[in-house]
């Protein structure tokens, strides 16, 4: 049993924390020795405990008995929590406990320890060192108090990720004429030599070359762009090696699995495109599938190899990368009722295009509506007390009947009745027919607000827990906003927009309401 102690508490020695003993034990104090947490990273510069880089090293100044892991202090998920504290004041740690705990690599010299974490801290996250009560090390409290020092890591400037490759992991039949290799770290980093190198461990040198992400339709962040210099061997499997590249912190960056495999016969050079299924409000164009509003034009395509697409509309480019499948490349800012030439590029692996010239115009100016929040998973009857709230976001008047909302791209949707009217800044209920807007099971709507009746329910046999695309579209089959899917948190918990107004919106634009149930008819607490 001893044993299995100090197997666990070395995995606990997770990670430490800096300076002063945290207030909330001011017994600590009285420790014949203070205890006390330095945050350094790669180059050796100290950090605060709310400036923690992800790949910290945290020098911990308290005598630690190298025979005794079970006293070495452990670093934690989360805050320190009343469970957590009530379970640091006696061994040893419970199972929920180690459920938390860090895992850490620790160095004990002298009065000391340092831990390094094994992986990478999280972005935004928090974190809690704890030294606990029953730690007799020389230099811990006297007193049988538990000492915790909080740590929190950044969401920005906090040491690098390699967060996506193109070609994508796990590519096969990758042309041996393979153009380039795009990294995207999530941020900056220094690319000196970054070689392929095979599972012979034989090197195929690249030259590596600092891009702007978005010109290669990547995401955000700090992007490099490897040239082979030499054809790469036929069925082979390569991987990046990133020993010579460094993040802001003198730190190899933390990477994802990077290989992918070559053909066996030469791959074709002319990059094919299939045509999708539209919506019932795109057109087809180019190959692809056109979606036109008043300020934006996008442009959907489908391949069967990872492509680069790029696509212009006037004077304005984008870039997007298809990893197989269908790809969105979307343009906003925009005039309403203008047509602008269009030229779509797609570039395949080994850096042959396919070029077609075409154009497209946008529509009329489009009201300023969208989907605010939804509730999926009612308490109450389903799908008799699920609704969508619609927001006007504009300073007129809007008259939404004659608009449709849908839960499929490839749906018409069900009708809202006329007249329908949203008054400036004011929000709306779409509901079933039955909604009964005083049922106690969920929270009730606020006084006044327009319940817009659409028949049986919402979409096809109404909203899925799971979560489902909404559409609306206005009477000339215009989409007007939509809402990708994001699943219902719980029952009665609705999902609400939490970023700026926007059409075109990501899972990124909508989140489970923050106070944990819903708000009809009002704005979000």
């Amino acid at each position: 049993m001893a044993k299995l102690g100090i197997a666990i508490a070395c995995v606990l020695c997770t990670s430490c924390l800096p300076p002063a003993p945290d207030s909330r034990h001011p017994d600590a104090t009285l420790a014949p020795a203070p205890i006390g947490i330095s945050v350094v990273d790669g180059l050796g510069s100290e950090h605060t405990r709310d400036d923690t880089p992800r790949r910290a090293t945290f020098a911990i100044r308290v005598a630690v008995d190298p025979s005794d892991a079970a006293t070495f202090p452990v670093l934690f998920r989360g805050e320190l929590d009343a469970e957590l504290e009530a379970d640091a004041a006696r061994a040893p740690w419970s199972r929920s406990a180690l459920e938390r705990v860090v895992a850490a690599h620790v160095e004990v010299a002298g009065d000391g320890a340092r831990l390094t974490p094994n992986d990478p801290l999280d972005l935004g996250a928090r974190y809690v060192l704890v030294i606990p009560a029953w730690s007799h090390a020389p230099s811990t409290s006297a007193s049988g108090v538990t000492t915790s020092f909080d740590i929190r890591v950044p969401w920005t400037r906090a040491g690098a990720i390699l967060v996506e490759t193109f070609p994508p992991l796990g590519s096969v039949g990758v042309p041996r004429d393979l153009e380039a290799i795009d990294l995207r770290f999530d941020d900056e980093v220094v690319a000196t030599a970054v070689p392929l190198v095979d599972a012979s461990g034989a090197i195929v040198a690249c030259d590596a070359v600092a891009v702007a992400c978005d010109s290669v339709g990547l995401g955000e962040g700090s992007c490099v762009r490897l040239l082979p210099r030499t054809r790469l061997s036929a069925t082979t499997t390569f991987h990046v090696d990133l020993t010579h590249v460094r993040d802001r912190f003198d730190d190899v960056p933390a990477e994802i699995e990077t290989w992918f495999s070559t053909a066996d016969l030469e791959t074709a050079s002319i990059p094919i495109a299939v045509t999708p299924p539209c919506a019932v409000d795109e057109v087809s164009l180019a190959g692809g599938c056109l979606l036109a509003q008043d300020d934006t034009l996008s442009f959907r395509i489908r391949t069967s190899d990872p492509s680069r697409i790029s696509v212009r509309f006037g004077n304005v480019e984008t870039h997007s990368l298809t990893h197989a499948g269908d790809s969105d490349a979307r343009v906003s800012g925009l005039l309403p009722r203008t047509t602008y030439a269009t030229v779509v590029e797609l570039r395949s692996l080994s850096g042959t295009t396919s070029v077609v010239a075409t154009s497209a115009t946008t529509t009329a100016v489009l009201p300023h509506i969208l989907i605010d929040e939804v509730r999926a998973d009612a308490i109450g009857a389903e799908p008799d007390q699920e609704y969508v709230e619609l927001w006007n976001a504009s300073d007129v008047s809007v008259d939404v009947g004659g608009f449709r909302i849908s839960d499929a791209i490839d749906r018409v949707g069900d009708l809202i009745p006329t007249p329908s009217i949203i008054p400036p800044r004011a929000r709306v209920l779409v509901v079933a027919d039955t909604f009964d807007p005083s049922d106690p099971a969920d929270v009730q709507p606020a006084p006044g607000v327009p319940l817009l009746r659409i028949g049986g329910s919402i979409g096809t046999s109404g909203l899925t827990n799971g979560g489902e695309p909404l559409v609306l579209r206005n009477s000339s089959n215009v989409r007007v906003t939509e809402m990708p899917a994001v699943a219902a948190p719980s029952p009665g918990r609705c999902v609400v927009r939490i970023t700026p107004f926007s059409r075109r919106s990501g899972p990124l634009d909508y989140a489970p309401s923050p106070m944990g149930g819903c708000s009809p008819g009002t704005a979000t607490p």
